[in-house]
């Protein structure tokens, strides 16, 4: 999974990672975000995958 390694440091980055999470298999979506909440401890950035969730 190539998007873990995708840095994110602006906009452009969450966009494309959100992108990416899109296609990816709802089973495992949760997963996935888990995963990035632990690599990621910023809450802003936590918040905007959080609310990506539940939108998508």
């Amino acid at each position: 999974m190539s998007f873990i390694d995708v840095k994110i440091i602006t906009n452009k980055s969450v966009r494309v990672l959100i992108i990416i999470l899109s296609g990816v298999v709802p089973n495992r979506v949760m997963h996935i975000y888990a995963i990035i909440r632990d690599l990621l401890k910023d809450g802003g950035i936590g918040h905007y995958f959080i609310y990506m969730q539940k939108v998508t």
